[in-house]
């Protein structure tokens, strides 16, 4: 997340927490959750945990990117966890951060599966950013830099070909109903998104409305006015009824928070 590596992480971390505040979800998943510590408290998690109420946490982070600071994909849940681990699928390179963890809650009698996910990133930097800007500019560009462009979008879109494909294959063994929550850095017409889609229900389908962007660059000018880059989603089975799919933290983060609402029955197969 481009607001959780500069100077005002702290105090960015302090907005998503008000803003969990405000819509109190029973589960949380992170696809970048950093362990900074902020609001005089020792560190994040036990501040979601002591605080808000989420007892019950997945968390397998590492010291990538951070200097330090633990980052990684992370689940906290108000409802008791039953089972939970980490799922590291292939990547491109050592010390990614991207991954998939799962929990296993208890749902009045019922167990349920929440997968958050976190596919590969494609790793843009000024450059890559200063290429894609220059692509909308009238003025030309680099024919060199844009075939490295290309190159690293090409690299990335395979990678999230194969770390779908396994992830997928994880959910199939699934002993319980799966509500998969995810960063998948892909749009709606990808092969990613088939694929962990599957048969599952796409909530901003079911009950979302707009164009239903979920991404905004705040690197790159031209990426900051696209309003069509939906590349996080909420997927879950059909035993499952979205009732509402909002949109949250709107200039918190450089990607939206997803608030979805479920029913759950067995009559639904």
């Amino acid at each position: 997340d481009e607001y959780f590596f500069n100077e005002n992480k702290v105090e960015n971390q302090r907005l998503v927490f008000d803003e969990l505040k405000k819509y109190n979800p029973d589960i949380i998943c992170f696809q970048e959750f950093i362990s900074i510590p902020s609001l005089g408290k020792s560190n994040p998690i036990s501040y979601l945990k002591n605080e808000l109420g989420y007892k019950y946490v997945q968390f397998s982070g590492e010291d990538i990117y951070t200097g330090g600071e633990r980052t990684g994909i992370a689940i906290f849940s108000s409802l008791p966890i039953v089972d939970k681990g980490e799922i590291s699928f292939p990547v491109s390179t050592e010390g990614s951060a991207e991954s998939t963890a799962f929990v296993d809650v208890k749902y009045q009698d019922d167990t349920l599966r929440i997968y958050s996910v976190h596919l590969q990133s494609f790793g843009f930097g000024n450059r890559e950013y200063k290429v894609i800007d220059e692509l909308n500019n009238d003025a030309g560009y680099d024919k060199t830099e844009s075939i490295h462009l290309l190159k690293k979008m090409r690299n990335t879109f395979y990678w999230h070909g194969v770390q779908s494909d396994f992830i997928r294959s994880e959910i199939k063994k699934s002993p319980h109903p799966v509500i998969l929550a995810g960063d998948l850095n892909d749009v709606p017409n990808s092969y990613a998104y088939a694929t962990l889609k599957g048969d599952m229900k796409d909530g901003f389908l079911e009950k979302g409305s707009g164009i239903g962007s979920t991404f905004t660059s705040a690197t790159s000018s031209i990426l900051r006015t696209l309003p069509t880059l939906r590349i996080d989603y909420i997927f879950s089975d059909k035993m499952f009824t979205p009732l509402q799919f909002i949109k949250g933290g709107e200039g918190i983060s450089d990607h939206a928070f997803l608030i979805s609402d479920y029913s759950f029955s067995h009559t639904n197969k």
